[in-house]
């Protein structure tokens, strides 16, 4: 997906991802950690299922070590 897009364009993509992993669990699926997590927006709608950690660099961050990561519980 495009970079800029409201969070709402992402519902279907997030849909799919949620039935893909709740389809691959083999018991109770209850944290997801995202890597690449970009600007979070399918984070807003997997939250709802999910408690995440969510990994991502921003631009400005690529001559930093740390990569630094938050949680969203919904």
């Amino acid at each position: 997906m495009a970079a800029g897009l409201p969070p709402s364009d992402y519902a279907e993509e997030a849909a799919e991802y949620v039935r893909r992993l709740r389809s691959a669990e083999s018991g109770p699926l209850k944290e997801v950690l995202e890597l690449g997590s970009g600007g979070g927006n399918n984070a807003s709608h997997l939250k709802r299922e999910f408690s995440l950690t969510l990994v991502g660099r921003n631009p400005s961050q690529h001559s930093t070590p740390a990569v630094p990561s938050f949680r969203l519980t919904a």
